[in-house]
């Protein structure tokens, strides 16, 4: 995507029956993995802001990890919002690549005005977009801010054990966009803005995210 500032929200971008079997088959899913901080999926560094959480590595291309049940079950929904977005050729399977695909099951806690963000960070450095896909209906927004990797590298740093993986520290930036969850919906913007989640306090709160490489 040529346009460093493309943010589209899609609702229902795939069927109804689709976002109930992905919603039933996911947050049943055993195999999860307890992480100190949802922004930080690689390490168990202690950042700023952090919530505590269950992740899912479905596809990781670095690590070479791949979950073959539930990367069948949820790739079509992908290809199908990419088709909504660029259409064909570009939704031509030997134009898209996949750098990971996860999902994550955030827990609700008591958040008072909303005032506990998650740290604000990008996945990785590589150019791609991010398709976050929400499983189910909940409170906790994400927000997309007004920066982009590269920025003031003194307030960047990597995560331990994953040199792609960038988180931002700075009370000084400001949010462009607030997305609330809801069934369906998926957002797709620049991998490279910093974004951030908020926790949920009425129910659990479940996304997909997956990172895409789009050819020209």
């Amino acid at each position: 995507m040529k346009d460093k500032n493309f943010v589209r929200v899609i609702d229902d971008v795939i069927s109804t029956s689709y976002q109930k079997y992905i919603q039933n088959e996911l947050i049943r899913e055993s195999n999860w993995k307890f992480v100190k901080n949802v922004a930080n999926p690689y390490g168990e560094s202690e950042l700023k802001n952090g919530q505590y959480g269950l992740s899912k590595s479905i596809f990781d291309f670095e690590l070479n990890t791949l979950d073959p049940s539930l990367y069948n079950l949820l790739i079509p929904s992908v290809f199908q919002a990419i088709d909504k977005v660029y259409g064909y050729p570009v939704c031509d399977y030997h134009n898209v690549g996949f750098l990971r695909m996860r999902s994550f099951l955030h827990t609700p806690i008591q958040n008072p005005e909303g005032k506990i963000i998650n740290t604000a960070h990008i996945d990785d450095v590589k150019e791609h977009m991010v398709f976050l896909y929400y499983v189910n209906d909940s409170d906790g927004d994400t927000l997309l801010y007004d920066k982009f990797y590269p920025y003031d590298t003194d307030k960047v740093r990597p995560v331990e054990k994953n040199t792609t993986y960038q988180t931002l520290e700075d009370n000084g930036i400001n949010i462009d966009y607030r997305i609330t969850p809801k069934q369906g919906r998926m957002v797709i913007f620049n991998g490279k803005r910093y974004h951030s989640s908020t926790p949920p306090t009425n129910d659990v709160r479940c996304i997909i995210n997956t990172n895409v490489v789009i050819g020209s």
